[in-house]
């Protein structure tokens, strides 16, 4: 088992043996062996976009944890959990994020201290409901 955020400061990219039983990772980015659970974004990556794989359906504890360079992510349809503290402190000058109707879990700490993330998301999704409530500003895709 590997504990919340364990990586978030190490590393560019993520690199797994085929043979781990555990662990996988998808262009460097390090996620559960059935690829379901998206579990730590390297922490030193100066990518300023990127988009969760189709067949990711949670994103873990404090998986994007103090990321300043990522402006804009992209979640796929079928992603339904965004779990504690996993945008926590991150988020570069205008960040935006674009969720699916599928997400219906928001974790109440998912964006604690994070730079004021834009939620472009569908009217009446659970996204907006959530922006709403923490004073996120959003708009309708």
């Amino acid at each position: 088992t590997i504990g919340n955020s364990a990586f978030s400061s190490c590393g560019t990219s993520f690199t797994v043996d085929d043979a781990n039983p555990n662990f996988n990772d998808i262009d460097g980015v390090l996620f559960s062996k059935d690829n379901s659970t998206l579990i730590t974004y390297p922490g030193r990556s100066r990518n300023k976009t990127y988009t969760v794989p189709l067949g990711t359906t949670k994103i873990g504890d404090g998986a994007f944890l103090a990321l300043t360079y990522l402006e804009n992510i992209t979640l796929q349809d079928g992603l339904k959990e965004i779990a504690a503290t996993s945008f926590s402190n991150s988020g570069g000058q205008n960040f935006t994020i674009t969720f699916p109707y599928s997400t219906t879990i928001i974790n109440d700490t998912a964006f604690s201290e994070a730079r004021k993330p834009i939620f472009n998301c569908e009217e009446g999704s659970y996204a907006e409901r959530y922006a709403r409530e923490h004073g996120f500003a959003y708009n309708f895709i």
